[in-house]
């Protein structure tokens, strides 16, 4: 049983976690690698700030490049596989071409990470644990809130572009359909509000939000659920016509590089740039939770950790189940 008398928030959420996770999840754990590589931490905390130092826009690709990890088929480092050479159909290529994670990247900076790990303990620390363990620093890194992943996860041998596709939430969704998406992975439409946050230090392609811009829904106006003026201001990043498909636009449009709530105060301003994001406001089903945090960071942190482990322990492999990859980017020979 949990105890109701916990005296740090933190150590409750953890608590409550592991009590209520199932059978599977009893092999991951926070010092999953302290006899076997006990300087693990140290050797990622001391490649994070590399990684930060040679490209910032390296910490919230991070973040994103795990959340689409868990997310499909759970946090197994299949997103990181490379189609096999000579790959051409759907059903023959990796998750990793699938239309929503085209637009990823981090990837350079995992197998860095993976090499920094390798040359202290070799074949110990697994992919999928690296890049947990990547995402859990770029929050750090960025402001947001201290905590440690469970560990002990183990490499998909596989990975499926169709996984990519039907797995994924979109942008486009309605909440009936977001809601939907995030129950096959076990988390709540809370969750949803919460994992959304992470959007506080992300960026999208102007693919994923020009339509809102230009005859929105066949009208000759903008998305009137965008503040008129952001719009316009969007407009001059994402024209009409000769858009740059590789421009980027910072999803959190007032502290971009700072983890923070200001993603939700955004929100109740119009001024969500994904039509998924601002949906969190304009639904009245999640419009309360979306004031709470706007108006309480730390309640924002602490309902973003525990949803964080809840998708970080989403369908893991352990034992048996998988493997330790050499490189990140193909399986073992």
């Amino acid at each position: 049983m949990v105890a109701t008398n916990c005296k740090y928030a933190l150590a409750c959420i953890f608590a409550a976690v592991i009590a209520l996770s199932p059978p599977a999840l009893a092999q991951l754990r926070e010092d999953y690698y302290d006899t076997d590589c006990p300087t693990l931490m140290d050797i990622m905390r001391n490649a994070m700030d590399i990684v930060a130092e040679n490209d910032p826009v390296n910490l919230p690709a991070l973040l994103r490049l795990w959340s689409h990890d868990a997310m499909v088929s759970g946090a197994d480092g299949s997103v990181l596989l490379s189609s096999r050479p000579g790959a051409k159909k759907p059903a023959e290529k990796a998750e990793k071409d699938a239309p929503p994670n085209l637009t990823l990247f981090g990837f350079e900076a995992v197998e860095f990470l993976k090499s920094a790990v390798e040359l202290e303990c070799p074949g110990t620390v697994s992919c999928a644990d690296i890049l947990a363990i990547s995402a859990q620093l770029a929050v750090e890194l960025t402001g947001g809130p201290v905590f440690q992943s469970l560990l002990g996860r183990k490499d998909s041998r596989t990975s499926h572009y169709n996984d990519g596709v039907d797995e994924l939430p979109g942008e486009t969704m309605n909440m009936t359909q977001l809601v939907k998406s995030f129950a096959a992975m076990g988390l709540t439409q809370r969750d949803l509000v919460v994992l959304s946050g992470a959007h506080t230090i992300g960026f999208a392609h102007c693919s994923g939000f020009m339509y809102r811009l230009y005859n929105y829904n066949s009208t000759t106006a903008a998305d009137p659920t965008l503040d008129w003026t952001l719009a316009d201001q969007l407009r001059r990043v994402c024209p009409k016509r000769n858009a740059d498909p590789n421009r980027v636009q910072a999803l959190d449009i007032t502290t971009i590089e700072n983890f923070d709530n200001g993603y939700y105060f955004n929100l109740q301003l119009a001024e969500g740039i994904l039509e998924s994001d601002q949906l969190l406001y304009e639904d009245p089903s999640t419009r309360s939770l979306v004031d709470i945090f706007a108006d309480d960071k730390d309640a924002f942190f602490l309902a973003f950790v525990e949803s964080m482990i809840k998708l970080g322990n989403n369908r893991v492999l352990t034992g048996e189940q998988g493997e330790i990859r050499e490189v990140c980017d193909k399986v073992n020979d």
